[in-house]
């Protein structure tokens, strides 16, 4: 199993947590979960707590889906 996302993948998720408010800009920091995101969003196995974007399945590390929230309209 990879513990890394691609670089594509990454760049999905943590674009995703910048436009969240829950992320604190000068941290680099989720609110809600209260880890450092530019390494949480490297890891396949890690999840959004807001289900922006899931954790890879079965060692995919290529294609992470990046949701809206559920209840999110858009």
């Amino acid at each position: 199993m990879k513990f890394f996302v691609t670089p594509d993948v990454y760049r999905t998720r943590y674009d995703r947590c910048k436009t969240c408010e829950e992320f604190n800009e000068t941290l680099k920091q989720c609110k809600m979960c209260q880890c450092i995101m530019p390494l949480k969003a490297k890891l396949s196995q890690s999840s959004c707590p807001k289900g922006y974007w899931l954790a890879a399945r079965f060692g995919n590390t290529t294609d992470i889906p990046t949701l809206d929230p559920p209840g999110d309209q858009g």
